[in-house]
């Protein structure tokens, strides 16, 4: 990393970012899968409907709410390793 690209407090700017967008993907996935845990979990204990119809929609349900964050996820990981390619020293 060039030294330009630092702050006064040594840190770069980049991986400050990076580690916010991480940390709210992180937290976003995690709600969203206690969410749909609790979906389930609430089902069986209130002896739900589970027939396929509902079992269906519940995981299609959770596919929309986990999917895109996935996504984020990988997107974040390809964006450390692009930058570690490019940051590499010359030669290795």
């Amino acid at each position: 990393m060039e030294a330009a690209a630092r702050t006064a407090a040594g840190t770069d700017p980049w991986l400050t970012d990076w580690a916010a967008r991480a940390s709210d993907v992180w937290t976003r996935a995690a709600q969203a899968s206690l969410d749909v845990t609790a979906a389930f979990g609430a089902r069986s204990l209130d002896d739900g409907d589970w027939t396929v119809e509902t079992v269906t929609s519940g995981l299609i349900d959770a596919s929309e709410r986990l999917t895109p964050l996935v996504g984020e996820g990988i997107e974040l990981w390809l964006e450390v390793v692009q930058r570690a390619m490019r940051e590499r020293p010359r030669g290795h």
